[in-house]
């Protein structure tokens, strides 16, 4: 693939393609930095002990791994994204309909794991991101434009809304679910599917998750993906209950995550340069290494002004892990897979790691406290040595 096109001119589709997906973005940033990232403490808030919510954390990931895959298969079938993303917000508000207003405790456990799968919109939006500006050299705004704009707002969420829940109560946490789905829907609206590439599903008639993991490489690639999101899980399941059994407020749990998410920012703005000088696969060893330090050193410490520069840390093991793995696929997978090789990446990023750590940790945090975060570290070194053989192997792109 030739990383040196210049980008051609937009027309006012293309305007109008940009303009939703900075304001999809930036609505779900907002919709996890605020629901998603309060939503365990709004469950504990209602008498649910931490092993089921973490249980329904579990199985939520579980459910979210076979719905992004079945999502992303149509998105690339069809090319209909904008109408993947409108399905899933649409039934997204149903069940929080229901889980506002049924009180049935398995009815409320059922909404609740349903309502975090078909949220879960992230692939798609990338993968339209990505079609219209690709991570490449000789063009000054790329996807990780996209990327900065979710991680302001996320930190809009974490902090803003995090300070609303202070002050109203975790108890409307529902009613601002609904109100940002409804953003998300309306700025959907400005979409034009015609005026973005479209994906042909590719012609091996295995299917297109099949064709992916039929390279070696690949399975490399995804493994390593799945080895450092399981490191990081233990973080991310549980930094919000850390901080709260710490004594920190929402506010400062927020803030603390904040520092982290202005380095992730930073990245996405100016780190083009590194990725385009570095070969990614050597860069997500500097991430898994850099991983392993973090996870070790948030476990060590418990002051606010320490872990806030821990935090930091963040800007590398987050925002340029999700730079660079876009970036791998982009030189390595075809546009035909684009939304399933993104699906792909949220499923051993995020999903099966919470899938197995949500409930483990349910388990393990009650019983070693901040020494849990410590069995991060140890995965995240494990990553580091499949990421030095994959550097070495070296796939097509990388040659």
């Amino acid at each position: 693939m030739n990383t040196n096109t210049q980008a051609p001119a937009h027309t006012h589709s293309d305007v109008k393609n940009i303009v939703s997906a900075f304001g999809m973005y930036g609505s779900f940033g907002l919709l996890f930095g605020s629901v998603g990232l309060f939503a365990i403490v709004w469950l504990l808030d209602m008498g649910i002990p931490l092993h089921i919510a973490s249980a329904l954390g579990g199985i939520t990931t579980l459910t979210t791994i076979g719905w992004i895959g079945i999502v992303g298969h149509y998105a690339d079938k069809t090319g209909k994204r904008k109408r993947a993303i409108q399905y899933q917000l649409i039934i997204g508000f149903v069940l929080m309909l229901v889980l506002m207003w049924v009180p049935h405790t398995y009815v409320m456990y059922t909404a609740y794991v349903g309502f975090f799968t078909v949220v879960t919109i992230l692939p798609v939006i990338d993968s339209i991101a990505i079609s219209i500006f690709p991570i490449r050299t000789g063009t000054r705004v790329s996807f990780l434009w996209f990327k900065t704009t979710l991680s302001i707002t996320y930190a809009v969420g974490m902090v803003g809304i995090g300070w609303i829940f202070d002050v109203l109560g975790i108890q409307v946490l529902p009613f601002v679910a609904l109100i940002l789905l409804g953003l998300i829907f309306a700025v959907t609206l400005l979409l034009d599917d015609t005026k973005i590439a479209k994906h042909g599903i590719s012609p091996n008639k295995r299917g297109a998750i099949l064709d992916l993991l039929a390279v070696p490489w690949v399975k490399g690639f995804y493994l390593f993906v799945l080895l450092y999101g399981l490191g990081s899980a233990f973080y991310y399941a549980f930094v919000i209950v850390h901080y709260e059994a710490l004594g920190f407020t929402k506010m400062q749990s927020g803030i603390i995550i904040l520092f982290g998410n202005v380095m992730e920012t930073l990245f996405f703005m100016f780190g083009k340069p590194i990725i385009n000088r570095y070969r990614p696969l050597k860069l997500l060893v500097v991430c898994a290494v850099v991983a392993a330090i973090r996870w070790w050193l948030f476990s060590e410490f418990i002051d606010f002004y320490t872990l806030s520069a821990i935090t930091l840390l963040h800007g590398i093991t987050f925002g340029m892990h999700q730079s660079v793995c876009a970036y791998f696929i982009q030189l390595n997978i075809p546009d035909s897979l684009s939304s399933t090789a993104q699906s792909m990446l949220q499923t051993c990023f995020v999903h099966v790691p919470f899938t197995i750590v949500l409930p483990i940790g349910g388990i393990l945090y009650p019983l070693l406290g901040a020494d849990m975060f410590k069995i991060g570290a140890l995965i995240s070194i494990i990553a580091t040595v499949l990421g030095v053989w994959l550097a070495i192997y070296k796939p097509p792109a990388q040659k």
